[in-house]
This record gives C-alpha cells, sequence and structure tokens, in this order.
C-alpha cells in the first residue's frame, strides 16, 4: 500500500489502513479523488461500508488525531487511571508496557519509571515500597495532565530542549506557533547504562544533547533549530577553538553534533 500511493500527498497508510488528510474540504476531496484513481488504475476495489468521510478527528493505534494536534486516546488514559496498583511482576510489566506505548506523550518517562522498572528486573525481590507506589501515581498523573501534541510544520522555529539526571536522559521537540508559544511536538527519554551512570555531569549534559539531537533527526535535518539545555558550562564546548583543553572523550561527544546536515544554535534556559 505503501509503494502504491507513493508520492501522493495528504496519504498515511499503515497496513491495509489509508487516512488522507488535508486542511480544507476542497483540498480532501481533490486528494480523494487522486487516490481513487490510483486504486482504479491498480485495479482495486473498495469496500464503502467500512469507508469513513468527512471526520473531523480519528481514533488509530491508541491515539487520537485532530486538527489541533495528537493525544493519547482518552479510553486507554481513562484505563491507565483507574489501574490497580500492581500486586506482582507481571502486571508491572503490563503497566509499563501500557505506558511505554504512549511514552513520547509523557515527559521523563524512563526517569519518572526508575523505580518500578528495577522491580521487574532479574533476580530483584518484589517489594512495593513508599518510593514504588509514588512512582506509579506520578506516571498516571504525567499521562493524564500532559497537553495535545502538536504537528511538526517545516519552516516554523523549531526548539529542542535536553537534560540529564545521574539516570538518564530526557528531552522534548518544541514547535513556535502563530501565537508565539512553543508547544511540544513530542517527548523522549532514556535510561542510562550503568557505565554511562558513572559520568560526571558534564558529560551526562553533553551525551543527552547528543542523543536528543539524533533522535529527533527525521524532524531536524535539512533544517534550522535551537538546543536548549541548563547546563552552561557545556555551551563552551560546541566550540572546538576553546575545547583544545577538555577530556577527548567530550570533545569527541561533541563534534557528533558538528557533523550535521542542518543548521543549529545553542541556548542555555
Amino acid at each position: 500500500m505503501d509503494i502504491m500511493l507513493c508520492g501522493m500527498p495528504g496519504t498515511v497508510c499503515y497496513m491495509v489502513d489509508v487516512v488522507v488528510f488535508a486542511e480544507s474540504e476542497e483540498q480532501l476531496e481533490q486528494r480523494l479523488r487522486q487516490v481513487f484513481q490510483r486504486f482504479q488504475d491498480r485495479g482495486l476495489t473498495l469496500n464503502i461500508d467500512k469507508c469513513i468521510f468527512g471526520l473531523q478527528q480519528i481514533e488509530i493505534l491508541g491515539h487520537v488525531i485532530t486538527a489541533e494536534g495528537i493525544k493519547p486516546d482518552p479510553r486507554k488514559v481513562e484505563a491507565i487511571s483507574k489501574a490497580p496498583r500492581p500486586e506482582n511482576v507481571q502486571l508491572l510489566r503490563s503497566f509499563l508496557g501500557t505506558c511505554g506505548f504512549l511514552m513520547k506523550c509523557i515527559p521523563n518517562f524512563e526517569n519518572l519509571s526508575e523505580t518500578l522498572r528495577k522491580l521487574t528486573r532479574k533476580g530483584q525481590v518484589w517489594e512495593c515500597t513508599n518510593a514504588a507506589e509514588s512512582s506509579f501515581q506520578v506516571m498516571k498523573e504525567a499521562l493524564v495532565s500532559e497537553p495535545c501534541l502538536a504537528y511538526f510544520k517545516l519552516g516554523a522555529p523549531t526548539v529542542v530542549i535536553s537534560d540529564a539526571s545521574p539516570v538518564g536522559l530526557g528531552t522534548v521537540s518544541l514547535k513556535t506557533q502563530q501565537d508565539g508559544q512553543n508547544k511540544p511536538v513530542a517527548y523522549a527519554s532514556h535510561s542510562l547504562t550503568p557505565t554511562e551512570r558513572r559520568y560526571s555531569q558534564i558529560e551526562r549534559e553533553a551525551l543527552g544533547c547528543v542523543w536528543s539531537v539524533e533522535h529527533f533527526r527525521t524532524y531536524l535535518w535539512g533544517g534550522k533549530f535551537t538546543l536548549q539545555m541548563d547546563h552552561k558550562p557545556l555551551i563552551y564546548m560546541f566550540n572546538l577553538d576553546t575545547s583544545t583543553n577538555t577530556k577527548t572523550w567530550l570533545t569527541t561527544t561533541t563534534i557528533r553534533l558538528q557533523d550535521r546536515t542542518h543548521s543549529w544554535k545553542v541556548q542555555c534556559c
């Protein structure tokens, strides 16, 4: 299906489902006619009973797609918010898996779930401590309270915010809207390995910046963006002329950001 509709604007395919979207009714009608013509040219027949037209929003893959943006399916959010405290490892893994499916809507997912994920490790004794209970509640609240994710629009200013903690990395891609506000496009997080947790703070911050840019590379390559972090000493690392006396690992890590087909600047927030 992807190959058959390749190059057609406003079409997204998943398995045998085809979503056609547009910014106006006239544009939608035009794109639908193009899709129908392509199907006819390939000898395919559609089942009209399974086709739905003119929707203002759709529910697909656990998300609700609207004109304003993307948000988790309210039914999934409600199920998570009402989930009882897991009583064993199997139930906890199921809860983490459900939340992980929606992790792009949850800031600092890896940090928030660190205490719970420890309980799922091999050989770990099951003990639901106060810290685990707090982590469980915080994760549910984070999913319920997070706003709708904005769409990524070419040409609009892009901001990537990176942060690092002793146990993980967190990042968010923001798009500046017409009203001047920055709205999240997607959140992402990464749990540090035992070796990475022994890094100094500046090394973790540098790793976080590189990981953030590489994670959102699909959005960033070929365009302009601003990278923000809260570790001011790291800003000087991005100037290779002033970093000749720094550790080799830091220099090599920051160089990874220089070899990109995009234009960017760094700020301390």
